[in-house]
This record gives structure tokens, sequence and C-alpha cells, in this order.
């Protein structure tokens, strides 16, 4: 990386090694400088992947302009990680089992996500997410108050194996036309 500075990488890939608690505290520390990041994966080549730590008031692991995230191995994503990245579209995490308070919360721009394994969906997870039009969780059997409040586009749901439904989930979603809950 020799005369290259932080605010010039536009993608991030992480392919092997360790992916840490610190690692996910530099990026966070960092992100004022990643100025240029849109797209961030972490390949199923990562040896271990420790969880996606809880955020504190304005401390996100990303900034706004994070377009494209796909992270394989983490099982938790925590509180806030995600919350005002107005350009994030597209994120995967396909060994993800829970999502923690507000994690995606007013992504406005979000449209395709990929979470294969996911069991919990915290409270306000999504909500905001106001370009969201589907919500296709096949392993969820719990869904947080408020997790799609204010998803305006969002039209069709499928939670197959749902067991536990919040307070006030699709609170706002005009556009819902097509609920299908197990």
């Amino acid at each position: 990386l020799s005369g290259v500075t932080l605010g010039e990488i536009t993608s991030l890939e992480i392919t092997g090694g360790s992916f840490l608690a610190t690692d996910w505290s530099w990026l966070r520390a960092k992100r004022a400088d990643l100025t240029a990041l849109t797209d961030f994966t972490i390949t199923d080549g990562a040896s271990t992947v420790t969880d996606i730590p809880n955020t504190k008031g304005s401390s996100f692991h990303f900034g706004e302009q994070i377009k494209k995230v796909s992270v394989a191995k983490v099982a938790n994503i925590g509180d806030r990680t995600f919350h005002g990245c107005t350009a994030l579209t597209t994120v995967s995490f396909p060994q993800a089992k829970s999502i923690s308070t507000y994690a995606f919360r007013d992504c406005i721009a979000l449209t395709s996500t990929n979470f294969p394994h996911l069991t919990t969906i915290g409270i306000s997870a999504f909500k905001g997410c106001t370009a969201l039009s589907r919500a296709i969780f096949p392993q969820v059997t719990n869904i947080g108050v408020q997790a799609f409040e204010d998803c305006i586009a969002l039209s069709a749901t499928n939670f197959p194996l749902v067991k536990s439904i919040g307070n006030g989930v699709f609170n706002n979603c005009t556009a819902l036309t097509n609920l299908m809950l197990g």
C-alpha cells in the first residue's frame, strides 16, 4: 500500500487470516479516513470472523458512502452497525443468526438482503429502509418491535418459521400487499 492513502481505497476484501474485534475497532476508528470505501467483503477464506460489536452514538463501523457489504462467518451483527449508511444498497451475511437493534436503520437505499440463516431480527433493525421492497427471511423465528417500520416500499414478506412478532413491526408499510407468516 505504499503511496496509497486510506481515502483512496474504494474496495476492501479480506480473503484469509482472522478478522477480530480489534479489526472491527480499527475499521470504526478509521471510518472518517475511508471516505471512498464503497465495497467491503470478508470471504469464506477467512479462518475466523468475530461478530460485529455494538456501537454507541454516532461511532458506526462504516461511513455513509458504503454501498455493498458481504461478510462470511459472522453470527451476530451488533447495534447500529450500519445505521444511517444512506448509500448502502446490498448486504449479504450468509451465516448470520441475529441482527441487533437499529443495525440497518435508515439505510434508505437498501434494496437487496441475503440472510439465509438469520433467526432473530432486533428492535427497529430495518426501520426507515424506504427502498426495501422484499423481506424474505426463511429461518427467522423472532422479529423485534418496529423492525420494518416506515419501510414504505416493502410489498412482500416471507417469514415461514416466525413464532414471535413485536408491536408495530410493519407500521407505515403502505405498499405491503403480500405478508406471509409461519
